[in-house]
């Protein structure tokens, strides 16, 4: 998956594609799971590895569709369309990626992973995967504070602007995505596409909220936006944070 998540960032710096900001945030989610597993931090990391690797497969599945002229699902769409605009904020593209993986694809990775009266046994090292995560998102928000100015004085007089929004969108997402996974496993096997589109167009419409949070919010953000760095390349090499070792 990392080897994967690689391709995906060396193509994204060739092509100065902004499709490299939530690919390196989630390549650096990725290794902290890996290494959560490896410290023993959850119960089944058997499990926890095959939730793992099929979390990150609709990921990667959903990037190559858009990539070759596909179609992903429409939260990905929505998701992949926006990384061509300029006026968003680097915290706004990462919310669309979030958006669409935790909100739709977590929850059927999870049922996936532990189907039927599995599932229960699965909720720790669910739960467990939000510290994990927590750990890692500290240091991702001062990355964004050395690309961001105008978010770096708000978090300097304000307490962390978009650590509240991001953890906020993270944990509600992984709440929501729990309940999918419940609502797969206990309808019936015909009743899934019907489930997974309905959350489909729910959470594209959560997208549209990120992209237009309303006239004042929008002005802001265009304003934080306007003064970010936007050298594509510098913004994946520092969400990334290159010099951190597998």
């Amino acid at each position: 998956m990392i080897a994967r998540l690689d391709q995906i960032l060396a193509w994204s710096k060739q092509e100065k594609s902004r499709l490299g900001y939530f690919a390196a945030l989630y390549r650096q989610m990725t290794i902290a799971v890996k290494r959560g597993i490896e410290d023993g931090k959850f119960q089944d990391p058997v499990r926890m590895d095959l939730l793992d690797r099929l979390f990150a497969g609709r990921y990667l599945d959903a990037f190559e569709a858009y990539r070759s002229g596909g179609t992903p699902t429409q939260a990905w769409q929505v998701a992949f369309q926006a990384a061509e605009r300029n006026d968003l904020t680097i915290v706004q593209h990462l919310l669309l990626g979030i958006n669409a993986h935790i909100n739709l694809d977590l929850g059927i990775a999870a049922q996936e992973a532990a189907p039927g009266p599995q599932l229960q046994g699965l909720h720790h090292d669910f739960d467990t995967i939000n510290a994990v995560i927590s750990g890692l998102m500290n240091q991702v928000f001062t990355e964004i504070d050395l690309l961001s100015p105008v978010l770096a004085v708000l978090d300097k007089y304000g307490g962390r602007f978009e650590k509240r929004i991001m953890n906020i969108s993270i944990d509600l997402a992984r709440y929501e995505a729990w309940h999918l996974a419940l609502s797969l496993n206990h309808r019936p096997a015909g009743d899934r596409e019907a489930i997974i589109a309905h959350r489909d167009r729910l959470v594209v419409g959560l997208a549209h909220e990120v992209l237009d949070p309303g006239p004042l919010l929008s002005a802001a953000l265009r304003e934080v936006a306007a003064r970010e760095n936007h050298d594509v390349d510098l913004v994946i090499a520092t969400l990334d944070n290159e010099l951190r070792e597998l």
